[in-house]
């Protein structure tokens, strides 16, 4: 089985390897676009989970511990460059555990972009939607999505409505220690207008780091990567140079 998917040619010495992980329903194919957007001489890695993309007839998993460590073993063989892991939504979560698991590699990840995930601390008030009646759940993810992409998205939530629900059950269900926190320097992204990740809740992150913390926040709603990727990369490009 295959747990990374090379979005970009291989290189003998890349300056950079970036691994990104999907929000709620996304695959590998969520970054199919990124390439035109990367720093000169940077890999583009992503997960593929079970259940999802080029691995849809596997069984959906349940939690984050199903995944997360066989993501890090995947993921070891690439850092012997500097290598960054970048989660969105979801993807956040697996982020930010698959750098618990590679915390005491040697070598292990640079940086952790975690973006338009509440931080565990501000997520656990809010509403369980892996509960939810059908349409109830097909509703709040479209409010989630923006009022324009979930419009666009009305019939693809229902086709992959089980998809869908079991990756807002495994984020959902994922429950840290209270203290867990990681010695790699961290950057949360916001969209300004995402109802659920606003700036003041991935500021929260602060605390899931003992190393150095940035947070910003940029135009959009919930999937403000989709316009802003070329600065988003930039200024983890800046990062990057920033902590090094």
């Amino acid at each position: 089985m295959t747990w990374l998917s090379p979005i970009t040619e291989r290189r003998d010495a890349p300056r950079c390897r970036l691994v990104c992980f999907a929000h709620s329903g996304g695959s590998a194919r969520s970054f199919a676009e990124w390439p035109a957007n990367l720093p000169p001489e940077w890999e583009l890695w992503a997960a593929e989970l079970p259940g999802h993309g080029t691995r849809r007839a596997e069984p959906l998993p349940r939690q984050v511990g199903d995944v997360a460590p066989q993501l890090a073993r995947a993921i070891e063989p690439l850092l012997d460059r500097p290598t960054i892991l970048l989660g969105h939504s979801l993807g956040a979560i697996l982020a930010f555990e698959v750098a618990r698991a590679l915390e005491h590699h040697a070598p292990r990840p640079r940086l952790v972009v975690l973006s338009a995930r509440p931080a565990p601390d501000a997520a656990r008030t809010g509403e369980l939607l892996h509960v939810l009646d059908d349409a109830t759940f097909i509703d709040r993810v479209r409010a989630i999505a923006g009022a324009e992409r979930g419009g666009e998205w009305q019939e693809l939530l229902e086709l992959s409505l089980p998809v869908l629900r079991a990756d807002f059950a495994m984020g959902e269900r994922w429950q840290p220690d209270e203290h867990a926190s990681i010695g790699i320097p961290v950057v949360a992204f916001a969209g300004l207008s995402d109802p659920y990740a606003p700036p003041a809740a991935m500021a929260g992150w602060a605390r899931y780091t003992r190393a150095a913390f940035r947070a910003y926040a940029f135009p959009g709603d919930h999937f403000f990567p989709d316009a802003t990727t070329k600065t988003l990369l930039r200024f983890v490009d800046e990062t990057l140079a920033a902590v090094s």
